[in-house]
């Protein structure tokens, strides 16, 4: 039993903040009647796109400093005819930002990802040079907006090994030219580093980022 107080809001500034008050904007859209337990459900698909629509209206209406999202189903979005496979999807689309970077942060470790969504082939089809030498501009600049001015950054292996010469696969051998031509326009990047070793480094201190394949 938690000894909390649900406080029904219509604007985040009418809420109570104390340590044991839940702020609860209500949009009211499940029908308890017809609600079930552990079940994919189109109107908790639904539900669950209405309100993280809220929550992105509140923030780009500046009510609000960051949004923190919880786990969705998928297959519930696509139960109830939500037109987005996850969260940055409905994110890109709502805030009009084109091919938004996905970034995940441990302490120091900060991860950007190539791809996201997609079946393990698809993302491998996505290794290109040219895919590859513009994620590492966009992570270079989503750094500087993060305050990070001259980042050094790492880019992880894709296959054991980084592929060792092309024993074990070939895909890092399209992105060294995206690599090296990033090096020469003064971007302070290594790689590929296995994958084993690489975000281990990065959540030492060694890097401000990991660019994952």
């Amino acid at each position: 039993e938690v000894d909390m107080k649900i406080n029904t809001i219509e604007n985040p500034k009418d809420g109570d903040y104390n340590n044991k008050t839940l702020n609860l904007v209500n949009v009211d859209n499940i029908d308890m009647n017809k609600f079930e337990p552990g079940k994919v459900s189109g109107m908790c698909g639904k539900a669950a796109f209405e309100y993280l629509a809220k929550s992105i209206d509140y923030a780009m209406a500046g009510k609000v400093k960051a949004i923190a999202t919880t786990p969705l189903n998928k297959e519930s979005f696509k139960a109830g005819n939500v037109p987005y496979i996850g969260h940055t999807e409905v994110l890109e689309d709502l805030t009009k930002t084109y091919n938004p970077l996905t970034m995940f942060q441990v302490r120091d470790l900060r991860v950007f990802f190539l791809s996201r969504h997609v079946s393990l082939k698809k993302a491998c089809d996505l290794v290109t040079e040219e895919n590859m030498y513009e994620f590492i501009i966009r992570s270079k600049e989503a750094l500087r907006q993060l305050g990070i001015e001259n980042p050094k950054m790492a880019v992880a292996g894709l296959n054991p090994h980084c592929g060792e010469h092309g024993l074990f696969g070939d895909e890092e051998r399209e992105i060294e030219p995206a690599i090296e031509r990033a090096r020469k326009e003064g971007i302070d990047l290594v790689g590929p580093i296995g994958a084993d070793s690489v975000f281990f480094f990065g959540l030492q201190g060694k890097f401000d980022a990991v660019l994952s394949l």
